[in-house]
């Protein structure tokens, strides 16, 4: 996908480029389902310094994603999450518990905590899997 998203209602400017190769979604076309795959999403470029608000960012670009290729955060069923510091992760649940409190039942989760992430001042990355319905 080479599309340039749009602007996140989270953050008021369109997100970074990728530092790399690579998509920041990509759709494997299965019959009767789609499964999209999440780069690892940052709040970089304009990233607040606590978690709950990079958090929120993140989520938001995630919808933006998952709607340019037919889906939302419901079709979400796996995110693996990078944390800088452990001691984030409450702060860290409890958006993520907010953004998926509709889903049921809610995506299959990991969290993995890290030295560094590659932009500097994010404390958190998320991926994540989506599983949406072939149009």
């Amino acid at each position: 996908m080479s599309k340039t998203l749009p602007a996140s209602p989270a953050t008021s400017s369109p997100p970074a480029k990728p530092l790399g190769n690579y998509s920041p979604v990509r759709v494997v076309p299965l019959g009767a389902v789609n499964l999209a795959f999440v780069s690892g999403l940052t709040a970089s470029g304009h990233a607040p310094d606590d978690v709950a608000g990079q958090a929120e960012i993140i989520f938001a670009r995630m919808r933006e994603l998952l709607v340019e290729v037919g889906g939302d955060l419901g079709h979400v069923v796996k995110i693996t999450t990078f944390l800088t510091d452990m001691g984030d992760y409450e702060r860290f649940n409890a958006v993520r518990n907010r953004v998926f409190a509709g889903t049921v039942p809610p995506p299959a989760s990991s969290t993995v905590g890290t030295t560094a992430l590659p932009r500097a001042g994010c404390r958190v990355e998320v991926e994540a899997v989506a599983v949406i319905p072939a149009a």
